[in-house]
């Protein structure tokens, strides 16, 4: 599992990365507390404090590294 901080504070940082994370088979997750959310899904970001970073988990492994440098731009942390 790759787990990234990440920061999306402004509509157009969460509209680039939800069009980056549905190209991609597979499940991403955005942890918050003891909440697991769907990380595709506008209404679930929109539910978040997005003034402060968020946690994005995701388990594709054959494509991690490609995943991680098109979410460059929006990482407020190294991967884990």
């Amino acid at each position: 599992m790759c787990e990234v901080q990440l920061m999306l504070n402004s509509i157009k940082k969460v509209n680039d990365f939800i069009n980056i994370v549905k190209e991609y088979d597979g499940d991403f997750y955005i942890i918050s507390g003891s909440y697991l959310l769907d990380a595709a899904s506008v209404m679930d970001l929109f539910s978040l404090n997005l003034y402060e970073p968020i946690l994005l988990a995701f388990q594709i492994p054959e494509k991690r590294d490609e995943i991680l440098k098109r979410l460059e731009p929006f990482l407020c942390s190294p991967p884990q």
